[in-house]
C-alpha cells in the first residue's frame, strides 16, 4: 500500500469516527449559536454590529473549534486504538495529517455556519468580496488548527485535558487570530489598511506552526 493509500485510508478512519461520535460536533455547533444568540442581543445598533461582527465570528469559531481538537487524540487514547496506531506501518507524519485534516474540515464547517448565522442575525454583510474573505477564513484555521491537533495529541492522556488544551493553544495562536480578524475587516470595513500585511502574517504564522506541528507530532506522542 502507498503512502497516498495509507492517508485516505486514515482520512476515511478518522472521518467515520468523528461524525459516528457527533458529541464535539453537537458540541461546537451548539455552542457556536448560543455565542452568537447572546451577542446578538449585546449588540443593538447597526454600525458597532458591522465593526464587531467579524471578531465576534473569529471569537464563536475559535472556541468551538476547540471542543473539536479535544476529541482528536482523547477519542483513540479512551478506546486504547492509539498505540495500536502508532504502531502500525502509518507513518507519524501521515497520522497527524489525517487528524489535522479533519479539524481543519469541521473547523471550515462551523465558522461558515457561524458566519451565516452572525450575518442574519446581525441583518449586516460579513463581506464584499467572499472569495477574499473564505481565503482569510482558511489561512487563518489553517494554522491554529494544526497547532490544535498538535496540543490535542500533547494533553490526551491528561486528566485535565479539557482544561489544559485551551491554557496552552490560545497564547499560541494570537498572531494568527489576530490577523485574521483584521483581514477579516479589512473586507468589510471600507477604508481599513494593510490587509496584504494581515495576510503575510498569517502566511508566515501558517508555514512556520504547520512545519512545526508536522514535524513536532512524532516526538510528542513518543513521550
Amino acid at each position: 500500500m502507498t503512502s497516498r493509500e495509507l492517508f485516505f485510508v486514515l482520512l476515511k478512519k478518522d472521518f467515520r469516527v468523528e461524525l459516528r461520535a457527533r458529541d464535539a460536533l453537537f458540541t461546537a455547533f451548539f455552542f457556536s449559536i448560543v455565542a452568537i444568540v447572546v451577542f446578538t442581543f449585546a449588540i443593538f445598533e447597526p454600525q458597532t454590529a458591522a465593526r464587531l461582527v467579524n471578531g465576534l465570528v473569529w471569537v464563536a469559531t475559535t472556541f468551538a473549534a476547540t471542543f473539536l481538537f479535544s476529541r482528536s487524540f482523547a477519542r483513540e487514547v479512551e478506546a486504547g486504538t492509539l498505540d495500536l496506531l502508532l504502531m502500525s506501518a502509518a507513518p507519524r507524519p501521515l497520522v497527524f495529517l489525517s487528524k489535522w485534516v479533519v479539524n481543519f474540515t469541521f473547523s471550515i464547517c462551523v465558522a461558515l455556519f457561524v458566519a451565516g448565522l452572525a450575518s442574519f442575525l446581525f441583518t449586516v454583510p460579513l463581506t464584499t468580496r467572499f472569495d477574499l474573505w473564505l481565503a482569510v477564513l482558511a489561512l487563518g484555521l489553517f494554522g491554529f488548527t494544526a497547532l490544535g491537533t498538535l496540543l490535542s495529541a500533547m494533553v490526551a492522556s491528561a486528566r485535565l485535558r479539557d482544561g489544559m488544551l485551551p491554557i496552552a493553544l490560545y497564547p499560541l495562536s494570537v498572531p494568527a487570530l489576530l490577523a485574521a480578524v483584521k483581514g477579516s475587516q479589512a473586507l468589510t470595513l471600507p477604508g481599513t489598511p494593510d490587509f496584504d500585511a494581515w495576510i503575510m502574517v498569517l502566511l508566515i504564522y501558517d508555514g512556520v506552526f504547520g512545519a512545526a506541528a508536522l514535524w513536532l507530532f512524532g516526538m510528542v506522542v513518543e513521550e
